[in-house]
């Protein structure tokens, strides 16, 4: 159990949740004690206190359970006005790599206008991007890869509320049966907003973690996204606006998704 050790005047330093901080004002044997330094130190500790307790999130409590397989959304402005997200994970040492397979529907809810996959890997301490294959929505044959030269960090165990995530890095595209060329680059930040419940429809989610993101790239979109990830289910809600036109029509530069539906597997 963590505990706060009094703090006397005398002090050089407290101990907070088992982190050491020095106090602004040391005072030896004998001196006597200003009552603005001591006043000084008093506050100093209170904002050590208060630094202490903001909340921290950890990523692996607002991801989709195991037993998750797909999820389906309603969408605005998009290409269709559905999409499915069908998950795959395979055990990969302390990591899990997780493959989520994005197709959009047409208003028939039958024809396939977009299809790709997002590659993640879970680790005990991130959840990181680290590839998108995009496919024919006419055959779904790979049409190309488009990897980024270090992992994109979106989520860790250890997210304090108000802190920001963010990433750095070059960009590269392989078409299918080609070899890598440079894309470009992508940088983001990604700020952890804190807990927040939200009513989709009739239905409620609790306690889902609001992150607020905004992306400049190449092959991972170019946006200022804010999305909702809810305990036992991952992403439930996302409101995004890009920031360059996806093409001629400018009602696609602003788009939502929200969750209608969640498959699990039978026990």
């Amino acid at each position: 159990m963590k505990k706060l050790l009094t703090l006397s005047i005398g002090a050089t330093s407290i101990l907070l949740a088992a982190n050491i901080y020095a106090v602004p004002n040391i005072f030896s044997a004998g001196q006597p004690a200003r009552a603005a330094d001591v006043n000084a130190n008093f506050a100093d500790v209170e904002q050590q206190i208060s630094n202490n307790s903001v909340a921290v999130y950890d990523y692996r409590n607002f991801i989709a359970d195991a037993d998750v397989v797909s999820k389906t959304f309603t969408t605005t402005g998009l290409c269709g006005e559905t999409e499915v997200r069908t998950r795959a994970a395979t055990p990969n040492g302390a990591n899990t790599d997780i493959t989520i397979t994005q197709r959009r529907f047409e208003a028939d809810g039958v024809t396939t206008c977009q299809l790709s996959d997002l590659l993640y890997v879970n680790t005990p301490t991130q959840r990181q991007v680290v590839g998108r294959n995009g496919y024919s929505a006419v055959d779904d044959s790979l049409e190309s890869t488009i990897s980024p030269a270090d992992a994109i960090i979106v989520a860790t165990s250890s997210m304090r509320e108000g802190s920001t995530i963010a990433n750095g890095t070059s960009v590269d595209t392989t078409p299918a049966g080609g070899t890598a060329v440079f894309l470009g680059v992508l940088v983001d930040a990604r700020i952890i907003v804190g807990l927040e419940d939200i009513q989709i429809g009739s239905t409620d989610y609790l306690g889902c973690l609001k992150t607020s993101t905004i992306r400049k790239s190449l092959g991972f979109g170019e946006f200022h996204r804010t999305s909702w990830n809810c305990p036992g289910l991952g992403e439930v809600k996302r409101v995004q606006v890009n920031t360059y036109p996806v093409d001629s029509s400018a009602s696609r530069r602003y788009q939502m998704w929200e969750l209608s539906d969640v498959l699990r597997a039978t026990p």
